[in-house]
C-alpha cells in the first residue's frame, strides 16, 4: 500500500486484462474486467485500452462499491508489467509483433537494440521473416515515434506519468529538441 499526493491510501492490484466492458472516447473513462473477473474502472489516456487486452497490468487505486455494478477497483494509475521497450516495440512501432520483439530482446539488450534501430537497422534482415519491405515499415515507424520513447525515458525519472508524457508529446510534437528545451527550463 502507498499514498498519493493527497495522503490517501492506495492499494496495488495486478492481473491480466481480459475484456473492456465500456469506454468513453471523450473522457477516457473505462470499465474493464481482469481474468480473475475483478472489475476495474478509471481514466486511461495512454493508448487505446483495447491494445492492452491479454497483457498483465499493475494498478494503484482503491476499492469502491457501485450501487448498480458492485465492487470495483477504481485505479488512479494503470501500467503495463512488461518492460517499457517491449510494450513500445509491440504496441507503438508498426511491423514488430510479440514474437519478433521477444527474439530481439533475447539477442540484444535495450541499449544495443536502440542503437541498431537508429544506426544499423539492416541487421534486422538477419532475422527470419524480415525482408526489405517489412524492415522499411519498422524503421519508418521507429523513426516516427522514437522521440516519444526518449521523452518518456527522460520525464519518467521525474515521476511524470505516461499519461502526461503522451499529452506533452502530442502537444509539443512539432518542437525540435524538446528534451533540451525542458532541461533548460528545469535548470532555471
Amino acid at each position: 500500500m502507498s499514498e498519493n499526493n493527497q495522503g490517501e491510501k492506495l492499494f496495488n492490484l495486478s492481473g491480466v486484462l481480459k475484456k473492456v466492458l465500456y469506454k468513453n472516447e471523450e473522457t477516457k473513462y473505462i470499465i474493464a474486467v481482469l481474468e480473475n473477473n475483478q472489475k476495474i474502472c478509471g481514466n486511461y489516456f495512454d493508448t487505446d485500452i483495447e491494445k492492452l487486452v491479454g497483457e498483465e497490468i499493475i494498478l494503484k487505486g482503491d476499492w469502491t462499491t457501485h450501487k448498480k455494478y458492485g465492487v470495483q477497483f477504481q485505479f488512479q494509475t494503470l501500467e503495463l508489467r512488461e518492460a517499457e521497450i517491449f510494450f513500445f516495440l509491440t504496441k507503438i512501432v508498426k511491423g514488430i509483433g510479440k514474437k519478433f520483439a521477444h527474439e530481439l530482446l533475447e539477442k540484444y539488450d535495450e541499449e544495443k537494440l536502440v542503437e541498431i534501430l537508429n544506426e544499423k537497422p539492416e541487421e534486422l534482415l538477419n532475422f527470419k521473416g524480415i525482408k526489405e519491405k517489412k524492415l522499411d515499415k519498422i524503421v519508418s515507424s521507429w523513426n516516427k515515434f522514437k522521440h516519444l520513447r526518449e521523452l518518456g525515458a527522460f520525464l519518467s525519472k521525474f515521476g511524470v506519468t505516461s499519461n502526461l508524457i503522451n499529452k506533452i508529446y502530442s502537444h509539443f510534437s512539432e518542437v525540435d529538441n524538446l528534451i533540451d528545451k525542458i532541461k533548460k527550463i528545469h535548470i532555471c
